[in-house]
């Protein structure tokens, strides 16, 4: 009897310390060591660049002081703003449109599609991480709609670039081509339309996070139309 008690312990044991071990890899750094998010450096874990677990600056624990607001902006901002990140993907001008998040809530912050600890293209945490990523919520990819995934050869945009990162003046105004995988961006010649051809989540010219407006203010014309359709 002894012998069988000892027996059940032994394997409760091992099963908690199973589940220990795999909730202690959830909740450690994940795969951050391995992204660009990996801001730490040798006696500065990577960890505490953004959070601390004393004396925090906000409910996030985040380690600094951040931006005005709430939610997970702040801080992604504080970075993300074109200040700090000026080489990499950032939200350009926070002036532009942007897609809507709730502050503070949880999945539907701007971790409704980024997970900073994340090592998936743009750190992206939908299936599509690429250049069609909206039709992860948003259904309008239909026969009905503009297709998608199709190759842009007999119309290629008249205004193929749209980077707010070109200097002296950003450019904010732009159809977008893409590679057939839709992660790297072709800026002559033929590709691929996708969802970011004619749509941007951060920095776009309209509410509908359109790159180029849909209507002219001043005719009849339709600039995002006819940059491709002339």
């Amino acid at each position: 009897m002894r012998r069988t008690v000892r027996f059940v312990l032994v394997m409760v044991g091992v099963a908690v310390m199973t589940l220990f071990a795999a909730a202690v890899a959830y909740a450690g750094p994940g795969d951050v060591i391995g992204t660009k998010h990996n801001l730490g450096s040798a006696g500065n874990p990577a960890c505490l660049v953004c959070h601390t677990p004393h004396d925090a600056k906000g409910s996030y624990l985040w380690a600094r002081n951040v931006g005005s607001g709430s939610g997970l902006k702040p801080l992604c901002y504080s970075c993300h703003d074109g200040t700090v990140t000026n080489t990499g993907s950032y939200a350009f001008d926070a002036t532009k449109y942007q897609h809507p998040v709730t502050p503070g809530s949880k999945g539907q912050d701007c971790d409704r599609c980024h997970n900073p600890h994340s090592n998936t293209w743009k750190f992206l945490t939908l299936s599509q991480t690429n250049a069609d990523l909206c039709t992860t919520c948003h259904g309008k990819s239909g026969s009905n709609n503009h297709p998608i995934d199709v190759l842009a050869d007999k119309w290629p945009p008249t205004d193929q670039v749209w980077d707010p990162k070109a200097t002296p003046t950003p450019d904010f105004s732009g159809t977008r081509l893409w590679d057939s995988a839709g992660t790297t961006v072709v800026t002559t010649g033929s590709g691929y339309v996708k969802c970011l051809t004619c749509h941007n989540p951060h920095g776009a010219s309209t509410d509908t996070l359109n790159t180029m407006p849909t209507s002219s203010a001043t005719d009849g014309s339709s600039p995002l139309c006819q940059n491709c359709h002339k």
